[in-house]
Order: structure tokens, then sequence, then C-alpha cells
């Protein structure tokens, strides 16, 4: 089962910023969960987040 957990939550203990996740789940790295209801967060895998920093995506050189 995946370690969900608000933004928030997960840039503060992996210490990174909002902005760095934001930018991970736009390159498609990270993948977003929204709860439905009245909870409006957006929660993310603070494990899959973990292994993105431990191992980063190589980037493309042209």
């Amino acid at each position: 089962m995946a370690n969900l957990m608000p933004i928030d939550q997960a840039a503060a203990q992996e210490g990174v910023s909002r902005t760095t996740i934001y930018r991970l789940l736009r390159l498609g790295h990270l993948k977003k969960y929204r709860s439905p209801g009245v909870d409006r967060k957006t929660y993310i895998d603070a494990d899959a987040l973990r292994e993105v920093r431990e191992h980063p995506p190589l980037k493309v050189v042209e």
C-alpha cells in the first residue's frame, strides 16, 4: 500500500520545497492522489518521493 501524505507534510519530511514536488508531478516522476469529499488536499506517495530523491531520473541531453 502506498504511503500517502499531503504535499506539505511530504515536503517537510523529505526536506524539499512544495515547488520541487509540483515540478516532479508535472514531469511525471510522481503521481498525485485526491481524496473524494470535503478534503481537497493533494496527496503523494512519500515512498515514491524518497525513491526519486535517492535515484534521480536521467536528464535528456540533445
